[in-house]
Order: C-alpha cells, then sequence, then structure tokens
C-alpha cells in the first residue's frame, strides 16, 4: 500500500500522455536523407525513414520470415540464406551507416519475430545500464543503434512499435510523450539502445492516435500468452502473424566492448550465437555492404548457457 501514491501519479501522468499524444510531431524521413536521420536520432532518440524496401520485398520478407518460423530456425538474420537479404540489401546498409556511421559493427545480435512474447508490452531499454544514471552508458554519446523493419501497416491497424519521444538521455522509462510508430511496409525505423521502448502498439478504433497506458493495454490485450486486442475497443492486426525483423549496429569504441560484456552474461544471445554460421558468402557481402564483423562464435560456442542470465542483471563495475 505504501507505493499507492506513487502508482497513482504515475498513472495520471500517463493518462495526461494519453490525451496529447496525438499532437506529437512524428514526421517520417525520406531514406536518402541520411543526414536529417542523423540529426533526428541524437536529438530525439529514434528515426523512421520512409520506403526503404519495395513493396515486393516486404511480402518476400514476409514468406520468409513465416517460413523460419514453421521451421524452427535458429541463429542470426546473417545465417539465414534468406532473410541476411534484410541486412544486406544496399540501401538498409546506406540508412545503416547514416545513423551509426562509417563501418558499422555487426556482432550477430539480430532476429527475426513472429510470435508474441509475454512480457513484451511495458516500457523498457536495450543498454546494459538501466537503472543508474551514473553508470558508464550515460557518461557520453551511445553508439549502439536497433534497426526494425516491420513488415505490415502500423499505421491503421496495432502491432507496431512504441517509443517514448526523448527519452535516451534518462534511465527513467516513464519519462518522454509515449506514441505509436507510424511504419508502413517498406519503412525502416531505429532508435538508440538507450530509448525508451516497447512491443505492440494497439490502436483504439476512433481515437488511433491516442496512446493508452502500457499497463492497460497489457491487462485488455495479452491474454493467456497471446496478443488479443479486443475488437470492439481496437484495432488487429492487418495480418494474422505480426512479422518483424531486428538488427543491431554499433561504432566500434568502449560502448560496445561493455555491451558485449553484457550480450555474454544473456541466455539469448550466447543461444543464437551457438545456432549461427556465417558462411563465406555472407561474409564477403557483408564487408561489401561496409561492415565490420565481429565473430564470437569461437569464444561462445561451449559456454553452458544453463548458468547465464535468462533476464537483465545489471553488470558490476
Amino acid at each position: 500500500m505504501s507505493n499507492l501514491p506513487a502508482r497513482l501519479l504515475r498513472l495520471s501522468r500517463e493518462l495526461r500522455y494519453a490525451a496529447t499524444s496525438p499532437a506529437l510531431d512524428i514526421d517520417a524521413i525520406d531514406a536518402g536523407n541520411g543526414t536529417a536521420a542523423k540529426r533526428h536520432i541524437e536529438q530525439r532518440g529514434w528515426v523512421l525513414m520512409r520506403g526503404v524496401f519495395s513493396q515486393s520485398e516486404i511480402a518476400t520478407f514476409r514468406e520468409h520470415v513465416l517460413e523460419a518460423s514453421r521451421t524452427k530456425r535458429a541463429g542470426d538474420l546473417l545465417t539465414d540464406p534468406n532473410l541476411r537479404e534484410v541486412i544486406l540489401n544496399e540501401r538498409y546498409a546506406k540508412v545503416v551507416k547514416s545513423i551509426v556511421g562509417q563501418r558499422p559493427v555487426y556482432c550477430g545480435d539480430s532476429n527475426w519475430s513472429a510470435d508474441y512474447y509475454p512480457g513484451t508490452i511495458g516500457f523498457h531499454k536495450d543498454n546494459p545500464d538501466k537503472e543508474l544514471q551514473s553508470a558508464p552508458d550515460w557518461q557520453t554519446p551511445y553508439t549502439i543503434f536497433r534497426f526494425g523493419v516491420y513488415l505490415q501497416d502500423c499505421v491503421n491497424f496495432s502491432g507496431g512499435l512504441c517509443l517514448r519521444d526523448r527519452s535516451h538521455e534518462t534511465v527513467d522509462v516513464n519519462t518522454g510523450q509515449p506514441f505509436a510508430v507510424p511504419s508502413l511496409p517498406g519503412d525502416v525505423v531505429a532508435w538508440s539502445h538507450r530509448t525508451t521502448h516497447s512491443g505492440y502498439a494497439t490502436r483504439l478504433h476512433s481515437l488511433p492516435k491516442v496512446f493508452l497506458p502500457l499497463p492497460v493495454i497489457a491487462r485488455l490485450a495479452a491474454r493467456g500468452g497471446h496478443y488479443q486486442a479486443p475488437r470492439a475497443l481496437f484495432r488487429g492486426l492487418e495480418h494474422p502473424d505480426r512479422l518483424a525483423v531486428f538488427s543491431s549496429f554499433a561504432q566500434h569504441d568502449h560502448h560496445l566492448d561493455r555491451y558485449l560484456r553484457y550480450l555474454k552474461t544473456r541466455q539469448y544471445y550466447v543461444q543464437s550465437i551457438q545456432a549461427s554460421t556465417w558462411d563465406q558468402a555472407a561474409r564477403e557481402r557483408a564487408v561489401v555492404a561496409g561492415y565490420e564483423l565481429l565473430d564470437l562464435s569461437d569464444e561462445l560456442r561451449r559456454v553452458d548457457v544453463s548458468k547465464l542470465n535468462r533476464d537483465h542483471v545489471p553488470l558490476s563495475g
């Protein structure tokens, strides 16, 4: 009961955010305007880049993600002979380099998504230092970014990405105007690992830009381990399956060193690396795309994942 006033204050702020969310400026940037994209993500912690892929490419990626889901394919995107085409695409690589800088580092931190995972409706950050503002992650500009390709309409339907605007300068996940990213098939959305975000944006039928508090959405739409937004209140998914492809790229600096220390403590990453194999063709094409590959497979091959952390545990030191 002692936390009740704080919870009520937080809910009050979230409801105020919901009422003002339609007024937030969420302009997308043309895929060819890398300078504007870099400036936008530095200032606001995210950027939406319009029209990176064609509609036929998106349709093909949907087929490949569904196939990977049916066959329970493991490993990172570069391992998959079909889905590697997302991150090796010349236009995608250009977007990555415009935001990260030349020679972005790829360390196998990527995946496809075809299912709802319990707990993914809720604001969080992806960097190692999530709680302490005085920790190393927060002392200099952050140089690790996540890139998402949502393979369906997230403007007129539910299921897209939730972000908090200008939330990349604080550990407080309750700071920043929340909104549902209006991404269309073919777009790429990028955000700093320090930016507060969540999966499964859920849009109201009549007020699609109003952002309801995520605890309310989770209670109404995440039931029995599935995503089932009540159709009487919310817009559903465009397709039966909500599909997306994610990858992280970084500069080769102290932030990456710390992030790798963190990834080596996490089950999901080590399991993915142990299931990944980068053939020569993939390696050569990654170099042509302008990436620096950081292959940790030899180092992590014999690690006992049962002794690693399933959930986030802060780094010590």
